[in-house]
């Protein structure tokens, strides 16, 4: 018997189906197919089949593009246009970028979430969003949230009041995370249900991943911590956080932080039906993968080299598991409160 779960040697393999990679039935494992040398085939994309498309516009062994992997056939492409509108709007808010592009480019997307959310869009991505959506029985995605969060980014902007930084974690939330949800899941007689769980375990994981990658957004001038208006005006203190190692009470902050964070991943987990928790099976081994990231972040404290990645061996072997368990109803390990 299998699990429905794409097999980890063939997670770049599969047919062409507008650069996303479609894998058939025949090509998926038994449950217990979880070896070491099949996740290290994963990982590496040793004895897989080249195709002209692999995941969404993500980097190959990356939380989002495992997750993609995870998603039901039908849905797959959706997740994948979701993912890359993603990575197309955020893309002006990145390094290198000059600021008057940043600008335009930013301004056009933010028209285009106004349409999308209306019902119109002009990107390609947006129009077979809508089609899916709508053949689904739900409402056009409001992206918007994306849009508000690339526009803080790209100014840089410090955030005051924890009220701020959660606005700032609740739009990516809704933007990304509860659209993917309801695509995973469309059902109304789960709304509920999936409302709440999208509701603590978004943030709750754009937290931890913001944690994880703390220091490396510091040193670009993005710094997702909350300072009031006068210590965000004090280079010594904003520079503190663009150096390492971090000062102990820092160090305090952040481990209760992470911990808490990581309480809510659990606790929005426990709350899903077992019944959602194989459809949404995408949604829940990208939680295990934070939890992962959590716990190595702390374990870092006081210095963040490197923390906010895992080895594509360590990631491959962690999103399988988590969605092997989730798909056979369960809770994955690293979302169990006693993980």
């Amino acid at each position: 018997s299998h699990d429905g779960l794409p097999a980890l040697a063939t997670c770049r393999a599969g047919r062409e189906s507008g650069g996303i990679a479609a894998l058939a039935p025949g090509q998926w494992p038994r449950a217990d197919a979880c070896r070491p040398d099949v996740v290290k085939q994963a990982a590496d994309g040793s004895g897989a089949r080249a195709s002209s498309g692999a995941a969404p516009a993500t980097e190959p062994g990356s939380p989002r593009q495992l997750a993609w992997l995870y998603a039901p056939a039908e849905a797959r492409d959706d997740v994948a246009a979701l993912l890359e509108l993603e990575a197309e709007i955020g893309h002006g808010a990145r390094p290198g970028i000059e600021h008057t592009v940043a600008h335009a480019r930013l301004a056009w997307w933010l028209e285009e979430l106004a349409g999308i959310a209306s019902g119109g869009g002009r990107h390609p991505l947006a129009r077979r969003l809508l089609e899916s959506f709508s053949r689904a029985g739900l409402s056009p995605p409001d992206l918007r949230g994306l849009g508000v969060i690339a526009q803080l980014d790209l100014a840089c902007a410090a955030f005051e009041t924890e009220q701020e930084y959660s606005s700032y974690l609740n739009d990516w939330s809704r933007g990304l995370f509860r659209n993917i949800a309801l695509r995973l899941c469309p059902a109304l007689d789960a709304r509920a249900a999936l409302e709440a769980f999208v509701g603590l375990a978004g943030p709750a994981l754009r937290d931890l991943e913001l944690i994880a990658r703390l220091a490396d957004d510091a040193r670009l001038g993005r710094l997702h911590v909350v300072l009031d208006s006068k210590a965000a005006a004090d280079p010594a203190i904003v520079s503190a956080w663009q150096r390492q190692p971090w000062p102990a009470d820092a160090c305090e902050a952040l481990r209760d932080r992470i911990a808490s964070r990581r309480g809510e991943l659990c606790r929005a987990a426990a709350m899903l039906p077992p019944p959602m928790r194989s459809p949404l099976r995408p949604l829940l081994a990208w939680c295990a993968l934070a939890c992962e990231l959590a716990d190595r972040a702390q374990a870092a404290l006081p210095l963040q080299y490197h923390a906010g990645r895992l080895t594509p061996l360590r990631a491959a072997w962690t999103a399988w598991r988590a969605a092997l368990a989730a798909s056979r109803g369960r809770l994955p390990q690293p979302l169990e409160e006693n993980g």
